[in-house]
């Protein structure tokens, strides 16, 4: 009788270990995502309120306001040229070497951005294996939702955007 009482305490006591291992287990991997969105969230604030960003962004801004494009987005990424070569009169650029130049500009600029942001975009590479698409996905609800400005640029010199 002993044992068998010893074998049912031993079966609960298990059972309850592996209860709480999997409670912990589920509670540290919502922990290290949490502790990964906001470290993600953090970078990227920082890059929004950096002056490359911006600068990049009012480059894009104006670059894709004179191609007038409607349609969808896979037929110009990622290289907008082409498209633009085959329908210049429907843009506002004066020649194919004007947009070309333009783009060229706006690729420095992103690529100075992803220099000055690298831990940014490290991190964001880091995390989208670890978490899946998930974490950028709430990272831009996130971002639209509460720092909307911040991501529009809104509080830039304003000469930034100058035509």
């Amino acid at each position: 009788m002993k044992i068998i009482k010893g074998i049912f305490i031993m079966s609960i006591y298990l059972s309850t270990c592996y209860s709480f291992a999997q409670q912990n287990t589920l509670s540290d991997s919502l922990t290290s995502y949490d502790l990964a969105f906001n470290r993600l969230k953090k970078l990227y604030l920082k890059q929004l309120d950096s002056n490359i960003y911006c600068k990049k962004k009012a480059a894009y801004r104006k670059f894709y306001k004179k191609m007038n494009f409607e349609g969808d987005v896979s037929e110009i990424a990622p290289d907008p040229i082409p498209w633009i070569k085959d329908n210049l009169e429907k843009t506002d650029f004066f020649s194919v070497t004007e947009a070309e130049l333009e783009w060229a500009q706006y690729m420095v600029l992103d690529e100075e951005d992803q220099k000055q942001n690298s831990d940014y975009y490290n991190f964001l590479f880091e995390s989208i294996p670890k978490f899946g698409a998930k974490i950028v996905t709430e990272l831009m609800d996130d971002i639209v939702t509460n720092h909307l400005d911040k991501f529009l640029c809104k509080d830039s010199p304003r000469e930034l955007y100058k035509d």
